[in-house]
């Protein structure tokens, strides 16, 4: 996500693709790591810390225009709906579960504001 400057791209390509199945991406550990990247970035709570130093090795491309932050908050735009919905189903079922409800806080403290988090 942080190499391309084409967010409406990436977002109907690769996160629109995604949030189809976002239910299988989730319960796969590899699936689940996307969904962590894409919503938390860097963050140490939620990206271990050899993944950030490898990332870290692409920052400065001249070629990027776009802030890093500006297409992050895009990026987690494209996806939010789907979550949103996702969440709807699986907020209450995964309370008691930690692995899920760290994914949970994960989501739900970086989404945008919306009125549709009041249904959750």
């Amino acid at each position: 996500f942080d190499a391309v400057d084409d967010t409406k791209l990436v977002g109907k390509a690769i996160i629109g693709e995604m949030m189809e199945l976002v239910d299988t991406v989730v319960t796969n550990k590899f699936g689940l790591r996307v969904v962590k990247y894409l919503m938390a970035g860097r963050e140490k709570t939620y990206t271990y810390p050899d993944v950030i130093t490898l990332l870290q090795k692409g920052d400065g491309n001249e070629h990027t225009k776009k802030d890093f932050n500006v297409k992050r908050k895009e990026l987690i735009e494209a996806a939010a709906g789907p979550i949103i919905e996702w969440m709807k189903v699986k907020l209450v079922p995964n309370l008691f579960d930690p692995p899920a409800t760290i994914t949970m806080t994960c989501i739900l403290n970086n989404l945008p504001p919306s009125d549709k988090l009041d249904e959750v």
